[in-house]
């Protein structure tokens, strides 16, 4: 009787019941695991997107206050509608639009509001004090979470992302 070669034994016909048992164990466990591995990586999706959102509406600010906080070639300020079109071109990538709107205005899931606080009343075209006066400006975001179940515990269902700046004008 010859051997089979390298001295390899023959498995008889029932003997791999234990490698189908560990495959139905590790399905199983794939099963129990993976909705809370896709809960983890939708969560981190989400909180990367937050921060984006938190930078951007930050930026836009700080871009907004620093465009009317500089003076024009007619020695008086840029106007609000100058802080309004900043906003709306810092946050292009994070919403279609950007709206320009008065204090306690809330934004809407996937909108942008922007607030131009200035010193002079009327439209930060100019200053009768004739002193530096400080420029405010306010941008939120309404954030609307991806995943569903952390969706689901929020009552109104999106975060309002807020950034504000503060300059000293120099018109």
């Amino acid at each position: 009787m010859a051997r089979p070669l390298g001295g390899i034994r023959t498995c008889r016909a029932g003997g791999d019941r234990r490698s189908r048992r560990s495959r139905g164990q590790s399905t199983v466990e794939l099963a129990l695991a993976l909705p809370m591995l896709l809960w983890l990586v939708c969560g981190l999706l989400d909180l990367g997107r937050a921060y984006y959102g938190t930078i951007t509406v930050t930026d836009a600010a700080r871009h907004a206050a620093r465009t009317l906080s500089t003076a024009n070639q007619a020695g008086g300020g840029p106007g609000r509608a100058a802080g309004c079109a900043a906003v709306k071109a810092a946050v292009v990538d994070l919403a279609s639009s950007a709206a320009c709107g008065t204090s306690g205005a809330t934004p809407a899931a996937g909108q942008v509001v922007a607030i131009v606080t200035c010193p002079a009343p009327g439209d930060c075209g100019s200053n009768s004090a004739g002193s530096p006066q400080m420029v405010t400006v306010q941008v939120s975001y309404g954030f609307q979470l991806l995943t569903p179940l952390v969706s689901s515990l929020l009552p109104v269902g999106t975060l309002t992302l807020t950034g504000r700046a503060v300059m000293s004008s120099t018109w």
